[in-house]
């Protein structure tokens, strides 16, 4: 994420009129990685990067836990590398939002026939995901990645810990929040509770810690690392880093020479292309989501809930927003109350056994909380949803859920809604209700880069 955000602030250099030489210069600190051999031929640099200049976008953004090298010790000691984080990052087509996935470290998973560091061909298994960075580097993760979610992945970037905290450093540190202190001997963390700016250090401490914060899962981190990312992002284009030539540069420049990317992304033209068409993006503009997951058995690993993922993979298959809209109600104005705030009372006016208890399950369903099921004696035509003058707002959320349902006030009712499913009852449709205050808005697991980082 840092990798592309130094990218994007590229844009600066053209407004500072020596574009070329400072984007050499940059491009030149950054270590190309080729993948063909694993996913066959990608874009480069000669293919106009017209992928980068305009039109849908992929990236998988690694970040790896490889401890050694410059910069990359005192985290222990393992074997290889694994990617200690990874993030889907997908730009819609008009380049004025994106979405970034959260892949959890420890998804069990199938990975794909991968080649190893000595060219040898390693045959699929079911591992966590973190080990395909291992079994065969950035090439093996894309793989992974395209085969899970049936997306291509058009570029990478690959961060290690040393080019972190070089990042953070340049930037002058990011500032965090916590609910209470946090001390952590294993890392070496010690921050109070509250606002603190962090270095590159403590950054990555921060981000990395599982122990003596949340519940120590790698989904709690998850959490913590994407309110950083908001910190960071709202650092960037709130703290004048874009009008300041001398910090950019010091910042651009440690941060291109800490990245490792295929060489399209690497190339001058390429991350100039790429500047150029984000610079309008704002900390709202971009969405964060965490891939939807299920317990594995062994307590210990975790399973992808496929239910819940594949929408969100169609939505960027297809260039669709996610989460979607909230839904409008039949009035086309926005609906103030959610599901989960609303007890409706249904009663089965159909003439069919069955279709009221089928109505309060789909109901359920969509967090509203059922009341009363009954069948009523007299057959009606129309549905209908009684509601008291004061719960009209309610009504409307049901009426949403309900199309072709109409309302009518009535004195004698109190808080629970009251709906009679007539004949022309056509069911109940998926609704989305952003109402502040309830539950509701979080349904999706979603958040924006403009988020409060004192909220986790």
């Amino acid at each position: 994420m840092a990798g592309l955000a130094s990218a994007g602030a590229l844009a600066l250099t053209v407004a500072a009129g020596s574009a070329t030489v400072a984007a050499n210069h940059l491009s030149g600190n950054i270590t190309t990685i080729d993948i063909s051999d694993q996913v066959g031929e990608r874009p480069t640099a000669e293919d106009d990067f017209g992928d980068l200049a305009s039109g849908p976008l992929t990236v998988l953004l690694m970040g790896s836990d490889q401890r050694t090298g410059k910069g990359n010790g005192g985290f222990g000691f393992f074997e290889g590398a694994r990617s200690d984080t990874t993030m889907l990052l997908h730009l819609y087509a008009d380049r004025q939002s994106a979405v970034l996935v959260s892949i959890p470290r420890d998804t069990v998973l199938d990975l794909p026939a991968c080649k190893g560091p000595d060219g040898e061909r390693l045959a699929p298994v079911r591992d966590r995901f973190n080990q395909a960075f291992d079994r065969g580097g950035p090439g093996c993760t894309v793989k992974t990645v395209e085969q899970m979610t049936g997306l291509n992945i058009d570029h990478f970037v690959v961060l290690d810990f040393n080019g972190f905290k070089q990042t953070i450093d340049a930037l002058g540190g990011v500032e965090v929040c916590l609910t209470r202190p946090l001390e952590d001997w294993r890392s070496g963390i010690d921050l109070p509770a509250g606002r603190s700016r962090v270095d590159g250090e403590d950054a990555l401490a921060f981000v990395r810690v599982r122990h003596n914060i949340g519940d120590g899962s790698d989904i709690s981190r998850i959490n913590r690392q994407q309110l950083f990312l908001s910190s960071l992002v709202q650092e960037v284009t709130g703290s004048g880093l874009l009008t300041d030539p001398v910090r950019l540069w010091r910042v651009l420049d440690e941060a291109s020479s800490s990245i490792a990317t295929d060489p399209a992304m690497a190339d001058t033209r390429g991350l100039l292309a790429l500047a150029r068409s984000v610079s309008g993006l704002r900390p709202d503009d971009l969405t964060f989501v965490t891939l939807p997951w299920v317990p594995n058995d062994d307590g210990a690993t975790i399973l992808v809930d496929e239910e819940r993922a594949a929408p969100i993979w169609e939505a960027l298959r297809t260039e669709q927003p996610w989460p979607p809209p909230p839904t409008k109600g039949a009035d086309g104005r926005a609906l103030t109350v959610a599901p989960g705030d609303i007890v409706v009372d249904v009663h089965n006016a159909t003439g069919t056994e069955g279709v009221g208890s089928q109505a309060a399950n789909d109901l359920a369903a969509e967090g509203f909380a059922v009341g009363v099921v009954d069948a009523r004696q007299e057959p009606a035509q129309r549905t209908t949803i009684r509601h008291a003058p004061d719960q009209l707002e309610a009504a409307r959320t049901l009426q949403a859920a309900v199309p072709g349902a109409v309302l009518r006030a009535d004195a004698d009712l109190g808080e629970r809604l009251d709906l009679t499913l007539g004949a022309g009852y056509d069911g109940v449709e998926d609704i989305r209700v952003k109402a502040k205050g309830t539950t509701e808005a979080d349904r999706d697991g979603a958040s924006t880069a403009d988020q409060d980082i004192c909220t986790g």
